[in-house]
């Protein structure tokens, strides 16, 4: 089942893109999987500008509570971009 195959072959723990051509892309541990298609979906670090907000973080991201305000906070909420021309 494509399941099985996905987690034995593609799901690669702390491993990065490093680069992308027509038809591979080649991974941080110097592998190459032939692909025809590529999804990205998000970035997987913070952006380095929350360092310097003194604000409450955990594993380097801003808090929130389920509404997306601050943790401790209340009325303050974090969005959910920083920009990168700062």
């Amino acid at each position: 089942m494509l399941h099985e195959v996905a987690a034995s072959d593609l799901l690669r723990a702390n491993t990065k893109l490093t680069a992308v051509a027509s038809r591979e892309i080649t991974l941080s541990d110097g592998n190459s999987i032939t692909s025809f298609t590529l999804v990205w979906t998000a970035g997987s670090s913070p952006h380095p500008l929350l360092d310097q907000l003194n604000l409450p973080k955990e594993h380097g991201r801003i808090k929130v509570n389920a509404n997306l305000e601050v943790a401790g906070m209340q009325g303050t909420h974090k969005f959910s971009a920083v920009p990168t021309n700062c």
